[in-house]
């Protein structure tokens, strides 16, 4: 076997393995899930605090219950 016939071999043969790894890397990466956003009850304690703080208004926190919907209040509310 010539040194030029091996060096191809050589460099095809570590070509495979690398797009096997890509490959691996990216099928693995898909199956990740993605993290969960925060619910809407967490959101509201938010904007909760934001009031109390002063930093929104009555009238901008309603508006906000209204679009986070009923589900959005603590347990004991529904």
């Amino acid at each position: 076997m010539t040194p030029e016939l091996l060096i191809t071999w050589t460099i095809l043969l570590g070509a495979l393995v690398v797009g096997w790894v890509a490959v691996r890397v990216v099928r693995d990466w898909r199956k990740q899930r993605p993290t969960p956003g925060p619910t809407p009850a967490e959101q509201l304690r938010y904007f909760e605090e934001m009031h109390a703080q002063g930093e929104l208004s009555a009238a901008e926190l309603e508006r906000i219950r209204a679009r986070l919907g009923p589900g959005a209040g603590p347990p004991d509310s529904q």
